[in-house]
């Protein structure tokens, strides 16, 4: 947890079913920098069934329902091709999902893009929501948290070990050969996402961060300290980890949800302060817009209107 003003990321929208196009994301890619932002993040989907109504976890009441044009991006294939838009921001999956990928497959491609983009690789995690989904994978939904847990093992095997091993429920190798290694040490950064206990138990057990979710101010200060709790239990400190928040920006718009940054710069800085003093140290903006010029109008102005009253916290 931390003290120091917050760093920010956007999402790039490499899904969805409005601004999913190459043409985009490397315009919010290249704005990133330019303003100043610590990073660019991507969504994680592989498919969305037509007939998908699951609940969303984080999406607030009612079913995530999917629309005729549903566009998603490979994740890493899409930060590997703007790794070599940028130079300067780190690459953030918000939230890769680990189940739905060979665990040593994903472990290869992950310390290539590390290497590649010359360690600006930030991981985080989830064990997915949607059955939908699992199903479409071929991956059972009710095994995603011991196969991430495994995921992440395995990861973590392949990136230190000279010759790794390992031995699990689903995943057996004895030293192999694996190569290249992450730049960053012993990996790239986990930061474990979810709100639930379980997800808090492998945040401390496995993370170097916890992700939470468009939580409003209350709700963000019960999760941090049952988050807290949780890390006493295991003999670990809290603080060692870093706290990053997704939430939506509506710069000049009323808010949607409790938990959106809306209003004027001012009213937003001081609700960045707030969860500022609560320890969050990394807020990754889900920029709303229907037009790229919407959103970076949308970034601009918060590069330039927020962010200097956010100085000196």
């Amino acid at each position: 947890m931390t003290t120091q003003a917050p760093q920010f990321g956007v999402y790039v929208f490499n899904g969805g079913p409005v601004l999913a196009e190459p043409e985009i994301f490397e315009g919010i890619a290249r704005a990133a920098e330019d303003l100043g932002y610590e990073a660019i993040c991507v969504y994680d989907h592989v498919v969305m069934p037509s007939t998908l109504t699951d609940q969303h976890p984080y999406g607030g009441p009612g079913h995530f329902t999917a629309g005729p044009r549903e566009v998603y991006y490979d994740p890493l294939t899409t930060l590997a091709y703007l790794a070599g838009q940028t130079r300067r921001v780190k690459l953030i999956t918000s939230a890769l999902i680990a189940p739905y990928r060979p665990a040593l497959l994903t472990a290869k491609m992950l310390a290539s893009l590390d290497a590649l983009s010359r360690g600006r690789l930030i991981l985080g995690v989830g064990v997915g929501w949607s059955r939908d989904e699992f199903a479409a994978l071929g991956v059972p939904f009710h095994k995603r948290g011991r196969l991430t847990d495994e995921t992440l093992r395995v990861w973590r095997t392949a990136w230190t070990e000279a010759r790794p091993s390992f031995r699990g429920e689903l995943v057996a190798f004895e030293a192999v050969l694996f190569g290249p290694k992450p730049v960053q040490r012993p990996g790239p950064p986990l930061w474990i996402g979810g709100h639930s206990r379980a997800a808090l138990e492998r945040a401390v057990r496995f993370g170097d961060g916890w992700h939470a979710t468009r939580l409003a101010l209350p709700d963000m200060a019960a999760k941090l300290d049952e988050l807290r709790a949780v890390a006493r239990a295991a003999g670990r400190e809290a603080a060692e980890l870093t706290i990053a928040l997704k939430l939506n920006l509506r710069l000049g718009q009323p808010a949607a949800a409790a938990a959106d940054l809306a209003g004027t710069p001012a009213e937003i800085a001081e609700r960045l302060r707030a969860y500022q003093r609560l320890g969050v140290g990394y807020v990754v903006l889900d920029v709303q817009g229907e037009r790229l010029d919407d959103v970076l109008a949308s970034m601009r102005g918060f590069a330039e209107a927020v962010r200097p009253r956010l100085a000196g916290l």
